[in-house]
Parts: C-alpha cells; structure tokens; sequence
C-alpha cells in the first residue's frame, strides 16, 4: 500500500508491503532518504467494537550531512500506524491514524519512571 505522510508542510508517500512473516518491507518514496528500517506489524485478534484492528510499528534511521564543523548526523524515528486492513478487489486497503512511538526500551524505560506504582 502507499503510506502518505504529512510532516509539518511536507508530504511524502512511500510504498510498503506487509509480508507474510508480520515484517514490512519498503520500496520507492519521495520522502528524505531513509538509510535503513525495521518494521513488524499484525492484526489484533481481540478488537472489538471501537477499535481498530491493524497495527503497524516502523522505525526508519535517516542521515542529515553535517556541516563543516559537524560530521553526518543520524537519528532514528519510530511510528506506530493504527487502524483497518480490508480487501478492496484484489487489492489491500489500510486506513488509520500515525502515532509517535517510542523505540522499546524507551518505553520500557518510560513506563517504570512514570507508571511503577
């Protein structure tokens, strides 16, 4: 499917398949070029009314050339996409909403700074 993206005044839109296995894989974009990714997603087996059954989490690492001064800079940016997968022909149809998501271990660490009781 194309996941479209708006950034700020930027928009983008980039080819992602989702495979057997629960990974993504990407292909062309018209965004910034991404220099590497990760992605999982799968179908909540349990929703119910009021939730939306797909999730995908997508984690692409982009690199910035630096200055002069400042050698190439790397950061890593997760998202999370919710919402419905349905086949519309032979085709897949994905509608939902992206989330800000942070990696793992942050929200592991997140979770036992603010939510340990």
């Amino acid at each position: 499917f194309q996941l479209e993206e708006l950034e700020d005044k930027e928009e983008c839109e980039t080819e992602v398949w989702l495979n057997e296995d629960g990974s993504v894989s990407l292909g062309a974009s018209n965004g910034p070029l991404v220099r590497d990714y990760a992605g999982e997603w799968h179908l909540l087996e349990t929703a119910g009314v009021g939730y939306q059954p797909f999730r995908m989490r997508l984690t692409r690492r982009f690199e910035s050339p630096g200055s002069g001064r400042i050698g190439d800079i790397q950061y890593d940016l997760t998202r999370e996409f919710w919402g419905s997968i349905e086949m519309v022909g032979e085709s897949i149809c994905v509608n939902g909403k992206i989330h800000g998501a942070l990696p793992s271990a942050e929200t592991n660490q997140y979770a036992q700074m603010y939510h340990d009781d």
